[in-house]
């Protein structure tokens, strides 16, 4: 398990309380560099959000063929805190 943060000021985004593509990037990354093993790349866990108090867990999940990644899937439960609307 480890605990992540996103963020994109230049986009207007302080912090994110749970993002999949950063998780699944960062598993990748802890992959590449020998972070983690074949064996734990089927069931990695990501927290995120602690500071915002929106506890967020992603679960992610990479597929290895020949010491390569060829497949990220990521997910977890959501829940709705806010809604908005936008007019194009």
């Amino acid at each position: 398990m480890a605990l992540e943060k996103n963020f994109a000021p230049l986009y207007g985004i302080p912090e994110e309380s749970a993002t999949g593509t950063s998780s699944g990037a960062l598993g990748c990354y802890l992959y590449h560099y020998g972070k983690i093993n074949e064996e734990q790349v089927s069931h990695i866990i990501f927290e995120q959000g602690y500071s915002m108090k929106r506890l967020s867990e992603i679960q992610v999940s990479l597929a290895i063929k020949k010491n390569k990644i060829f497949e990220v899937k990521f997910g977890g439960r959501a829940m709705n805190l806010t809604l908005t609307e936008v007019e194009i």
